[in-house]
């Protein structure tokens, strides 16, 4: 009966340790990018730009735990309740693996236990199964999701208005308290953020001046697990299909940059009801093609020396 909790949890632990071996003791990784300015939320006493200083659950929680300590708690933590989302047994062991084996998601996270996606994913599906279950704790859940990153907030904002509307009051006061408290630096504005959101999305969508969409990273993130849905979609509730809408947000905000469509992995928490009701065979054939996809995400950042066969 706990044999598949405990493939999923020993599998987990063994992904984290070798991830964090790999990247922290091995390859030690640079202090970059939103490594800095959280850290800076977290440790220093100066004000940092956004939107960085919107996200303050981390910063705080790390400040008196230590960022590896949080992050890490949440990315063990997220398989098991992908497991349990996805109706527990080799079923849900079988989605929860695919969880670990995306490395764009995964290992991503491990990688930088400072950025807001560990902490975030682990959020974003809780919440979401104790809205499919109609459990009283998506209610602190949705606060800390708006307090945690505004993506979030916003994505399971516009799930609620279609199922729940009232848990619409707890992610917005997440969000607005995020907002409200934060210390920015408009001097020291961050050079990825433009003045509106509409400018900001402009600029993504250019890919190193090409005008071209980039869509390698937003391939790779999720590999097969949205082919799944036309195919299951009469075996899923209709709850589950209004979640399709949290794409928008995701889709909108992680589709147009290379470096920044880690963010569409949240919708993996999207997609696990579709995912988990594929035939048994099926499955297992996507949680192989999580794990040996043949080709690497690296190759196709924007740093890197190819591209997705030059369409950018």
């Amino acid at each position: 009966m706990y044999t598949p909790l405990c493939v999923t949890g020993g599998v987990t632990l063994c992904a984290l340790a070798f991830y964090h071996w790999l990247y922290h003791i091995v390859e030690p990784a640079q202090m970059s990018g939103d490594k800095w300015y959280m850290r800076q939320f977290a440790f220093g006493r100066t004000s940092i730009s956004a939107p960085y200083c919107w996200r303050p659950l981390l910063p705080i929680l790390a400040r008196h735990l230590g960022f590896k300590l949080v992050s890490y708690s949440a990315i063990l933590a997220t398989p098991i309740v992908v497991y349990v989302y996805a109706g527990s047994g080799w079923a849900g062991c079988a989605v929860a693996l695919m969880f670990v084996g995306n490395r764009w998601i995964f290992a991503f996270n491990v990688r930088n236990p400072e950025y807001a996606e560990g902490v975030g994913q682990f959020l974003m599906i809780s919440t979401l199964f104790a809205m499919s279950v109609g459990s009283p704790l998506a209610w602190p859940l949705m606060l800390l999701c708006g307090l945690c990153r505004e993506t979030i907030g916003v994505t399971l904002i516009l799930i609620a208005l279609f199922t729940n509307p009232f848990l619409v009051l707890p992610a917005a006061v997440g969000l607005a308290a995020a907002y409200l408290t934060r210390d920015e630096d408009k001097d020291n504005q961050h050079p990825l953020i433009e003045a509106t959101p509409y400018e900001t999305l402009v600029r993504w969508m250019r890919v190193k001046g090409a005008n071209a969409v980039h869509y390698a990273h937003t391939v790779q993130t999720l590999r097969g697990g949205p082919f799944t849905v036309p195919f299951v979609w009469h075996q899923v509730t209709a709850w589950d299909r209004i979640g399709l809408i949290g794409f928008l947000p995701i889709w909108l905000l992680g589709l147009p940059a290379s470096a920044q469509s880690r963010i569409f992995c949240y919708g993996f928490g999207l997609l696990i009801p579709f995912v988990a009701a594929v035939p048994g065979p099926w499955l297992w054939f996507l949680v192989i093609l999580q794990w040996f996809w043949p080709v690497d995400y690296n190759l196709y950042d924007e740093g890197g020396s190819k591209d997705f066969a030059y369409a950018r």
